[in-house]
């Protein structure tokens, strides 16, 4: 990564913003107000591209000491730019030209702001400066596990290969070195969530909240539905996905050849093994180049200036943290991403994946101010997965069996349905219930994973068979409430699917203009703009099941 860190200037910063809002507030024209909050905009986006820019460095090395120092001054100074922020949007929902104001920045802005400024507090500094560290420390810890294996030292990421390994043996004694190096971690790990749990609970409670579920429901900007439509969600995949993914399951364990799917097997969808690339990263970025000019001019150029520019960090390194995470640099304006990549099919998986967000940041750059051009997380991903699924038909750029590539696309999408439902069912569960031990949390989440996976047997792992699953999920420690937004917008992103297999190009341009329209709209906004179904509603998914039942069955 070549773009280059400053470290803010806080006393700078403050000095700044403050006088901004006392004139914005004092402002007598619509016109004064605009060049203000305008002003305000670029040091909230001179401090956000260095807050990322300080995280992704950090994320690269893990032990780089410049950037652990970096970090510690994030997690002091950030609560102040967010009790800033907060006060920004008080003084627009306070202006006498509000009406007129929505009209010229956006309405979204104003939704976000009504619902945020509820979090205004500078009693909650302490918590949220906890909290960076927290998180900080879980990356620290779950990236410092080292285990030998094939007759070498590695990460668990690059142990990853292993356990997808077409030799069920290989599986088998990779996930006792996993489970043998977790049991080591379990109770460092589960310290770590019982603080963000105590540290997140307590900020709830002097925000005037009765959980952290709600201060969570605000933090993801949940804008035209609540609880009672996620739960309702949830309820509609265990009765419509579940059965079909089950149904998916014994295909694969005939398929195996086993007499009980175990979950060493439970990633392995063919005897002969799942579809590996056909090269390493710079093979596979250079193929999605050829790919890309097949497909789109725009989204072409916008690959090749990621590429040229040295935008994107793909391969495993020492002390790298296991993620997969993209964002957007304001102040450069543009888009990077990291991943680790271990040459499994998830290499083309996230490679596209993560490009698609990039593709939607670069793609409505030119919509002014964070709020419309940083999607809210529950429509992000759908560029994220719609990019995904509508590059399927050009699998045979990166694979020599494309077909199994598509097939194993489709299963895992329908079966990570069922896992999204169940983190996000897990974490109200745990917020709602702040005080449990760590065997009433590990109790609940097997529980939750029969409701979910009643295909999963790990009779032959005491640290999965104890409810230990959720301790590799780095969102539910990094970003409460996100996992479920994966499933919202998958549900979005099979729709654009659907329709590129009637018409290739009505695809393709639906989703460029989805990404043209970047987060100047609420999820449930952008579905009606565009004429596609809520997930919402009652047969979604009883419909959709229907729809990719003959193919993934025959």
């Amino acid at each position: 990564m070549k773009l280059k860190y400053i470290k803010p200037d806080m006393d700078k910063i403050i000095t700044s913003y403050e006088k901004l809002l006392t004139d914005l507030n004092k402002a007598k024209t619509i016109d004064k107000q605009l060049n203000i909050i305008e002003k305000i905009n670029e040091i909230r986006d001179d401090f956000f591209s260095m807050e990322w820019l300080s995280c992704i460095n950090y994320f690269l090395n893990v032990t780089d000491k410049y950037f652990i120092e970096q970090e510690a001054f994030f997690a002091k100074n950030k609560p102040i730019m967010e009790n800033l922020k907060l006060k920004y949007y008080q003084a627009l929902l306070a202006s006498p030209f509000k009406e007129e104001l929505k009209e010229k920045i956006g309405n979204k802005v104003f939704q976000i702001a009504d619902l945020e400024v509820r979090l205004l507090s500078n009693e909650t500094n302490e918590q949220v400066a906890s909290e960076k560290k927290l998180t900080n420390k879980y990356s620290d810890l779950t990236t410092s596990i080292k285990v030998n294996f094939d007759n070498q030292e590695m990460s668990l990421t690059k142990l990853n290969k292993y356990i997808v390994s077409d030799d069920q043996k290989v599986r088998i004694d990779a996930n006792n070195i996993k489970k043998e190096a977790l049991l080591v971690k379990e109770q460092e790990i589960d310290k770590i969530l019982s603080d963000l749990i105590e540290v997140r609970t307590s900020l709830a409670h002097k925000l005037g909240f009765n959980s952290y579920t709600e201060v969570g429901y605000i933090k993801m900007r949940r804008l035209g539905y609540d609880v009672n439509d996620i739960t309702k969600f949830r309820q509609n995949i265990a009765k419509y996905v579940v059965p079909f993914v089950l149904k998916l399951k014994e295909k694969q364990r005939q398929e195996l050849g086993v007499e009980k799917l175990k979950y060493y097997d439970n990633p392995i969808l063919f005897k002969d093994g799942n579809p590996v690339p056909l090269g390493d990263s710079k093979f596979l970025v250079n193929q999605a180049l050829k790919m890309y000019k097949k497909i789109s001019p725009e989204i072409y150029n916008t690959f090749k200036m990621m590429v040229d520019k040295e935008l994107m960090d793909l391969d495993i390194k020492p002390n790298k943290f296991n993620i997969g995470i993209t964002t957007y640099i304001p102040k450069y304006q543009v888009p990077i991403f990291i991943s680790n990549f271990n040459n499994t099919s998830y290499d083309v998986c996230v490679l596209i994946h993560e490009f698609g967000h990039s593709f939607q940041l670069f793609s409505s750059r030119h919509l002014k101010y964070y709020e419309n051009w940083w999607p809210t997380f529950d429509t992000c991903e759908i560029h994220s997965q719609g990019m995904e699924l509508l590059t399927l038909p050009y699998m045979n750029y990166f694979f020599d069996k494309p077909q199994k590539y598509v097939y194993e696309k489709l299963f895992t999408t329908f079966s990570d349905f069922c896992f999204q439902c169940l983190v996000d069912e897990f974490q109200h569960e745990i917020y709602d219930h702040p005080n449990w031990t760590n065997f009433e949390r590990k109790k609940c989440w097997q529980k939750l994973d029969k409701i979910y996976r009643p295909w999963m047997d790990y009779s032959d792992n005491e640290y999965l068979n104890n409810g230990n699953g959720y301790q590799l999920i780095s969102h539910i420690f990094q970003n409460p409430f996100y996992y479920i937004d994966y499933a919202l917008s998958n549900s979005v992103a099979l729709q654009l699917y659907l329709l590129s297999l009637d018409n290739v190009n009505k695809g393709w341009d639906k989703y460029i203009q989805l990404c043209k329209l970047g987060g100047k709209y609420t999820f449930l906004e952008i579905i009606n703009k565009n004429n596609l179904k809520s997930p919402f509603d009652d047969n979604y998914f009883k419909e959709i099941v229907e729809k990719f039942n003959d193919y993934l069955n025959k």
